[in-house]
């Protein structure tokens, strides 16, 4: 949300084409070419320099009294359930917001639009990735998206579980489906090898509280509304 306010003065920006020192522009002098030039200068100081260690981020599964699915469950949950070379697709919006703080498996790929913000291009893009992943040798391809992406309005509900056969698999050889609705259901799913082992194409509609939401959505609507008020103000 543009929240970092760092002074002009005390910035050196290195771009792709260009570098920003303070104030003054110099185009073509890019970060491949001055990046090296920089190391070399720079390596006679290792020794004098003082490392911080950084922890590995990790994301615990949070112990909750109720049965319900909470988003706050949900994403460490299923990080515990992706694996090496998974290809993760992530829709805009809550999914993308949830899956911002799970840790992803070494080797694993992210795939993501946040910024062009096109709803239900998830959907369509997880066909291309799979294929890909199928031709890079590749692992699990999983899409996470939400109702909204996928049917933006609030005419009828759908079957989510019948839109695999509906498309086409009439008699479920090549899908499954399944939903979910408490935490010991998707645990139970989540711990299937079967499932795992993603031997189909498979779809799991799994039942929130539509008024639930991951940590991070709410704490850029918080911020949002606060530099809102601030204008106004």
């Amino acid at each position: 949300m543009f929240t970092y306010h760092i002074p002009t003065a005390r910035t050196i920006e290195l771009h792709s084409d260009h570098t920003l020192i303070h104030h003054g522009h110099f185009p073509g002098i890019g970060m491949k070419l001055l990046l090296p030039k920089l190391t070399e200068r720079l390596s006679k100081y290792k020794e004098g320099a003082s490392g911080i260690p950084v922890p590995r981020f990790k994301l615990d599964v949070p112990k909750e009294g109720d049965h319900k699915i909470s988003h706050a469950y949900f994403w460490p949950r299923l990080g515990k359930f992706f694996r090496k070379q998974d290809v993760i697709v992530a829709e805009t919006g809550t999914s993308n917001f949830g899956v911002l703080d799970v840790p992803m498996p070494d080797k694993s790929i992210f795939v993501s639009q946040l910024l062009f913000g096109s709803i239900g291009w998830a959907t369509a893009s997880t066909l291309g990735a799979a294929l890909a992943a199928r031709d890079r040798g590749l692992g699990r391809t999983i899409l996470f998206t939400g109702d909204g992406s996928m049917k933006y309005n609030d005419i009828v509900d759908w079957k989510w579980t019948s839109l695999l056969t509906t498309l086409g698999d009439t008699d479920g050889k090549l899908s499954k489906s399944y939903t979910v609705r408490s935490k010991a259901e998707l645990d139970k799913l989540l711990d299937d090898d079967e499932f795992a082992s993603a031997q189909k194409i498979q779809l799991v509609e799994v039942l929130m509280d539509k008024y639930d939401t991951p940590r991070a959505l709410q704490a850029a609507a918080d911020l949002t509304a606060k530099m809102a008020a601030k204008s106004v103000g």
